[in-house]
């Protein structure tokens, strides 16, 4: 959290004008706490109430239940991000597990490993190009059904319908074979 008083920023909340230090003060401890138990983090923990707190400077509350609701969601919308990163993150670290040899693996895994991995990549690249973009950006990418409508420019349950067909084709290729 922040030690030290920031500058002289000021929240409008009703007809009330807090200082920055009030309202940190008031909330930095709860938010902390709530933050906290999601991540177990205490250093996001701290980035992502310090954050929020500096945000909210600029948003005027019509009440102090107000300002508290608009702080936990800002807090709630950042951890969001950052596991959405996290998990962005994660998925580049699979890709690149499957490529490395780990020493206390078997030759034999490896090599099942990688066959399956070049089969999967083989038929998912015989995939027509609107569904591979979908499961490219799905599973490569790591964006949600949602960014990718927005990417795509198309409704979100499209994206839905082309990542399930796409799933189901490459499924039945895989079990053909």
């Amino acid at each position: 959290m922040i030690n030290s008083v920031m500058s002289p920023s000021v929240f409008k909340v009703g007809e009330d004008v807090l200082s920055f230090q009030e309202v940190y003060n008031q909330y930095s401890k709860v938010l902390y706490d709530f933050v906290y138990m999601k991540l177990k983090d205490d250093g996001v923990a701290r980035g992502i109430v310090d954050s929020a707190l500096l945000n909210a400077s600029k948003f005027a509350a019509t009440s102090s239940e107000h300002l508290r609701k608009y702080l936990f969601k800002a807090c709630r919308n950042h951890i969001i991000n950052h596991i959405r990163k996290e998990k962005k993150h994660s998925n580049h670290e699979n890709c690149y597990k499957l490529t490395v040899v780990d020493r206390t693996e078997n030759v034999e895994s490896v090599i099942e490993k990688r066959e399956l991995w070049n089969v999967v990549s083989y038929e998912v690249k015989q995939l027509p190009e609107w569904m591979r973009e979908i499961i490219f950006l799905y599973y490569d990418c790591g964006h949600t059904l949602k960014e990718i409508a927005n990417i795509k420019r198309i409704p979100e349950h499209n994206v839905y319908q082309r990542k399930y067909l796409a799933l189901r084709q490459l499924k039945s290729q895989l079990l053909g074979k």
